[in-house]
């Protein structure tokens, strides 16, 4: 749970560090599942697994090993354990502080893998301009991130 000095700081900063939530086992399992996923290996699929950067205009898995970010769309549909992840009682309850709520539903989750030296984030859209990214933000409102 988070602390009452953890939260005004999130509503005053659009940010917070918090606590350690996975071991660094996990974290390893959750890598190498992400790997997986990322190169077509798990018998179900996400919704959407793609190079943000790769120029084509499918969806498919067209990852080069140069200009890289990859989007990948409801991990949790092609991994047991990003489903479990999503569920973990921690992330779930401080992230329901964060949102001043006791339930959580999640929509969809996203991830954008950009590994380093060939993950060219900034060519997607420099600085704060990410935003327009998320039709659901507003330009210059603060996100919160939790994990």
């Amino acid at each position: 749970m988070l602390t009452l000095d953890q939260l005004e700081a999130f509503y005053k900063d659009g940010f917070i560090k918090g606590s350690v939530v996975l071991r660094e086992q996990e974290v390893d399992r959750l890598r190498e599942e992400l790997d997986r996923v990322m190169n077509g290996e798990t018998v179900k699929k996400p919704v959407l697994n793609r190079n943000l950067l790769d120029g084509s205009p499918e969806y498919g898995m067209s990852i080069s090993s140069k200009e890289t970010v990859v989007q990948i769309v409801n991990i949790w549909m092609a991994s047991d354990l990003f489903l479990q992840h999503a569920a973990n009682r921690t992330l779930c309850e401080e992230a329901a502080q964060l949102c001043r709520t006791d339930t959580l539903r999640i929509w969809h989750d996203q991830i954008q893998y950009k590994p380093p030296v060939t993950g060219e984030a900034d060519r997607l859209a420099p600085g704060p301009s990410r935003l327009a990214y998320y039709s659901a933000c507003r330009p210059g409102q603060r996100l919160g991130r939790v994990g």
